[in-house]
């Protein structure tokens, strides 16, 4: 294969890294792929693509905002990405959920095969009506588990919204 084809593969290899994860819309993953940058960086043998620069990735419903993206690749295609920024922002759509899990960190990192997201520095989680902060988050997007840590000086903040009874639903006061 050229290495032309090749360079023009390497941002398809992407799209199984933020779509491919379980959680994620269904649809997203027959979605194109949409990145703008400053500059891109791409070095087939070290399996390696670097964008730099108020880099904004969009496919279906996930999106990315970043300083900078890093994606990493093996024989199998996209392994690992690396999102940073000040902050670096994630974004997607859950299946069978009705709004975003939104994320942001100093750093985003993301495997492809675990499925496991750590956002660290400065990190923030939203999913579903739950907010997380801390040093450190880690989401399981196939698992559905979100686990939290400081850094040793902070603590972690957890907002945790009470379900609505039946008469809030019914639009009556509670009493």
């Amino acid at each position: 294969m050229k290495a032309a084809t090749r360079a023009r593969l390497l941002p398809v290899l992407f799209l199984g890294l933020l779509a491919g994860q379980a959680d994620a819309l269904q649809s997203d993953r027959r979605q194109p792929i949409h990145i703008e940058a400053d500059s891109v960086s791409i070095d087939e043998q070290r399996g390696l693509s670097v964008y730099r620069g108020n880099v904004r990735l969009t496919q279906g419903s996930v999106q990315a905002d970043a300083d900078q993206i890093t994606v990493h690749t093996d024989k199998g295609g996209a392994d690992r990405m690396v999102l940073s920024g000040n902050p670096a922002r994630l974004r997607q759509r859950p299946d069978g959920k009705e709004v975003d899990t939104e994320g942001e960190a100093l750093r985003i990192e993301h495997s492809t095969s675990s499925g496991v997201t750590l956002f660290i520095g400065q990190a923030r989680l939203q999913h579903g009506q739950e907010r997380f902060s801390g040093e450190r988050i880690e989401y399981d997007a196939r698992g559905d588990r979100v686990s939290a840590g400081g850094d040793g000086s902070g603590r972690v903040q957890i907002v945790i919204m009470p379900k609505p009874n039946e008469e809030d639903e019914a639009g009556e006061s509670p009493r």
